[in-house]
């Protein structure tokens, strides 16, 4: 009985070279929310604060449960979302002194 040589083929992934390679996109979902919460705590008011942390908490662990993100990516947007927060506080200073010396 003669036997037929079996190929196995590779999937795409593992033929390329970046599979292995995993680069982190941030996942929008959680920075969205750390933005969000953010600036609700710039507002100044403790409960709707503490809301918005429970709201992006909830968030972040429904976006690990369900598997949509890896943690890194997570952690990447909660990084994001925090810079964009920062990044928004500047250019809102610079705003307002501009507007200030441009009345002077």
């Amino acid at each position: 009985m003669q036997t037929s040589p079996v190929t196995v083929s590779k999937s795409s992934a593992e033929s390329t070279c970046a599979a292995s390679i995993y680069l982190p996109f941030f996942s929008a979902h959680t920075a969205i929310a750390v933005l969000a919460v953010t600036e609700i705590a710039r507002a100044g008011r403790r409960w709707l604060t503490g809301l918005g942390v429970l709201i992006a908490i909830f968030e972040i662990l429904t976006v690990l449960v369900l598997r949509v993100h890896y943690t890194m990516d997570v952690f990447t947007g909660i990084v994001t979302g925090l810079y964009a927060a920062y990044l928004a506080e500047c250019i809102s200073r610079a705003l307002k002194s501009n507007k200030i010396s441009a009345k002077l």
